[in-house]
């Protein structure tokens, strides 16, 4: 990704949105958001047609870059969860499908099923990129 060209590429492609703009060495708000925003195109110097829609938590960050345990990561996710919940925001969760193994079943018993077992319990919907965009259009 490179902040000065990618949005072009994007647009020339005709891409509707972009959801990998989050950190790989921490959980939060890499842009400062929880809500889906046009990204700005330095080519043409105004607002970019592609929606980015922020990256909150990665699996590989919390195991691998944070070494927390299950347990640490539930508790910092569900912390983030609440913050996001009170801005009515977005929260987006990337669980790469590599980390459904036997290496990670700690990991998908203590923290992934939780977290979707409370963004459930607080009615939360799981959406698609795209229903997201349609949903705020």
């Amino acid at each position: 990704y490179s902040i000065r060209e990618t949005q072009k590429i994007h647009e020339e492609g005709q891409v509707a949105y972009d959801a990998s703009q989050g950190f790989s060495d921490m959980i939060g708000f890499k842009n400062g958001t929880c809500l889906p925003f046009k990204g700005f195109c330095y080519q043409t110097e105004k607002a970019s047609s592609v929606w980015e829609i922020p990256l909150h938590v990665m699996d590989v960050t919390l195991k691998n870059h944070l070494k927390l345990t299950p347990e640490q990561a539930l508790e910092k996710t569900v912390n983030l969860i609440s913050e996001i919940g009170e801005h009515q925001g977005v929260f987006s969760l990337l669980w790469h499908p590599g980390n459904c193994s036997d290496e990670w079943s700690l990991w998908l018993e203590k923290l992934y099923i939780p977290v979707l077992d409370l963004l459930e319990s607080r009615e939360w919907r799981s959406m698609s990129g795209r229903e997201i965009i349609d949903s705020i259009k």
